[in-house]
């Protein structure tokens, strides 16, 4: 391998003369590798390789007798990757999206087609693929991370590499950017500037910088950034100050002010320092009212866009709709007197954070119901900051199934060594609104259940019952690896009843769905099995075989088909609903039927000894 010391020493059989001490050994034919030499006293081949490719030469051996011995020799010199990623060290805003790709120089070798890359522990909110080496996400903690990062080959040859990460808050500018409106010739009082300071404070000696161009601006004060504005030209004008911290980060305004002449009616607008210069949906509605005024007292309307970001409503209320821009306006007076002041702001998505709360436990007033291995099952509760529902996954099938909106069914009995505990995690993909969950450990946690004695069998159906569905009791039901769900189902006579004698018709619909891929793309389906047993339609009393005519097929078959299959076996939960209902409308009314083949025998009021298999 290039750049690995290689001592390879030469074996030899003694002839009848002895072989010289010194420059016994050359080579006739071919070279050896950039790097690697030949001692002509022992043979040996030592050196580092530099120049990956294949080699052959040939290596004679002279003894005392001038005999010869001579051998082809190859040798395969190879090279690792090489990660280029620089610098080694990155400085980052947390809660801002930061990606670092990946760089390498390939070896001798393809890197692995996955998991090629491998990290240590990375900033929380940041995530790292395994396949492509791009570090991406969200920070959410400031701090320091040293990140060890590995590359593999086919050949098994590696690299590695440590980056550090720290994590920082900026400082920002909060002063409005809109300065306002000022008179030709007047003396306004300077304009102080707000800060929100990050991870570190301001340097020492004059944070601020300024660029002026043509704006009437007499100075920004390197110390505090106080802005002394100087009217003497009409118009309107933009500058740019900055602040610089001393971790090196900065956050540049950009500012506006208007001139115009004096005596003019001058409308100013100030907007609430929460949502300049930027704010989250957090909060949709700000009312303007009071936040806008005339020099002169005059009336002030408002408006804002762009339409899909905010709006004003008629009673001076702005609302926020979306991500964007928004630019808010403030207006008074006409013609003459016409005066419009404006003020902007961006609105960010927001990032979540979830709280889990353990079974069983109570965490701000909401509490999470106990876990079981009950066939009831139970409810995860994992609330999110956002308001949105939590999507969660069972990473440990064979002890629990989890829907995705955290219903839980123990599978197993929980009393068995090592079956109380499942795996559980929980994301929330975002919205227009919000970002995603942060994918971070936190959000994977173990929950343990206690046993539960099991359910009773539901009960068997009898005639003379009221018209519920079979079985009586609704619940989900183990057997063998399936998870079967029972549901009751009402029916209502749609017309007069009957004066049959015998029940009539049982339906029994079992529905499985499951997933297949067609060209790329997943499709649900779902398998239906239905059967309709019992007496099929009314009978008359004289009917000597009537009481034969009662139900002759116990148990509903339905047999996965190919795909349901195939899904199962992919190790896919398959669950299945069965929906049992039962046409009342003939009622069982007599106990005894007396007929050729059943004289003095009891008609059983039993429906069904009801049995379900599922294969």
């Amino acid at each position: 391998m290039v750049g690995t010391p290689v001592t390879n020493p030469q074996t030899k059989t003694v002839g009848t003369a002895a072989i010289p001490a010194t420059g016994a050994w050359t080579i006739t034919a071919g070279t050896l590798p950039a790097g690697l030499t030949l001692n002509p006293d022992t043979g040996s081949i030592t050196g580092n390789p530099t120049t990956p490719g294949d080699y052959s030469f040939t290596v004679k051996l002279t003894d005392a007798a001038g005999e010869v011995a001579t051998k082809v020799e190859t040798m395969t010199v190879i090279a690792g990757p090489t990660i280029t990623t620089t610098p080694d060290a990155y400085m980052i805003n947390i809660n801002e999206l930061w990606t670092l790709p990946a760089t390498f120089l390939k070896g001798t070798g393809n890197l692995l087609s996955t998991g090629a890359w491998a990290f240590t522990a990375l900033p929380e909110g940041l995530t790292a693929n395994p396949d492509t080496g791009v570090i991406t996400g969200i920070p959410t903690t400031i701090g320091l991370t040293d990140v060890t990062v590995t590359v593999t080959d086919v050949n098994g040859l590696t690299d590695t590499i440590v980056i550090t990460i720290k994590v920082i808050d900026p400082p920002k500018i909060t002063t409005p950017r809109n300065l306002g409106i000022f008179e030709l010739g007047s003396n306004p009082n300077p304009i102080s500037q707000t800060v929100k300071l990050g991870s570190a404070p301001l340097i020492a000696n004059y944070p601020w910088s300024s660029e002026l161009g043509t704006a009437p601006i007499s100075s920004v004060s390197p110390v505090d950034g106080s802005i002394a504005v100087a009217p003497t030209k009409l118009g309107t004008f933009t500058f740019t100050a900055t602040i610089t911290d001393e971790n090196g980060m900065t956050d540049t305004a950009t500012y506006t002010l208007t001139v115009v002449p004096a005596g003019s009616n001058i409308t100013r607008l100030i907007l609430p320092a929460s949502i300049v210069p930027d704010t989250t949906m957090a909060v949709t509605s700000y009312p303007l009212t009071g936040l806008g005024t005339s020099s002169k007292n005059l009336p002030v309307t408002y408006s804002a866009g762009l339409p899909s970001v905010c709006y004003v409503d008629s009673s001076k209320v702005l609302h926020i709709l979306g991500l964007g821009v928004c630019d808010v306006t403030a207006q008074s007076g006409t013609g003459a007197l016409l005066s419009v002041a404006k003020q902007s702001f961006t609105v960010k998505k927001s990032p979540q954070t979830v709280t889990i709360i353990q079974p069983g436990q109570t965490v701000n007033g909401i509490s999470a119901p106990e876990a079981t291995d009950s066939s009831n099952g139970f409810k995860l509760v994992a609330p999110m900051s956002s308001g949105l529902p939590g999507v969660f996954e069972s990473l440990t099938t064979n002890i629990c199934m989890v829907e995705p909106d955290g219903q839980v069914t123990w599978l197993v009995d929980a009393s068995q060594a090592g079956k109380n505990t499942c795996r559980v995690k929980v994301t929330q993909p975002g919205n227009d609104a919000f970002y995603p969950l942060l994918d971070a450990p936190s959000n994977t946690f173990d929950i343990v259940a206690t046993h539960v004695a099991s359910p009773k069998a539901p009960a068997t159906a009898v005639s003379n019952e009221a018209p519920i569905g079979t079985p009586r009791t609704p619940g989900t039901y183990k057997n063998g690896p399936w998870v079967i769900t029972i549901t009751t189902t009402k029916i209502t006579v749609l017309g007069p009843v009957s004066s049959g004698t015998f029940i009539g018709p049982i339906i029994a619909v079992t529905k499985i769905p499951y997933t297949v891929t067609v060209k790329g793309k997943k499709v649900n389906k779902v398998q239906v099995c239905s059967i309709t047993f019992g007496i099929q339609k009314p009978f008359k009393k004289t009917d000597p075989l009537a009481w034969k005519n009662r139900i002759t097929k116990p148990s509903v078959p339905c047999t996965l088909n190919a795909e349901a299959y195939g899904f199962y076996k992919a190790g896919n939960s398959v669950k299945l609903t069965t929906v049992v209902t039962r046409d009342r409308r003939w009622p069982t009314t007599n106990l005894n039927r007396v007929g050729d083949d059943g004289k003095g025998k009891l008609i059983s009021k039993i429906v069904s000894n009801w049995k379900i298999n599922i294969g």
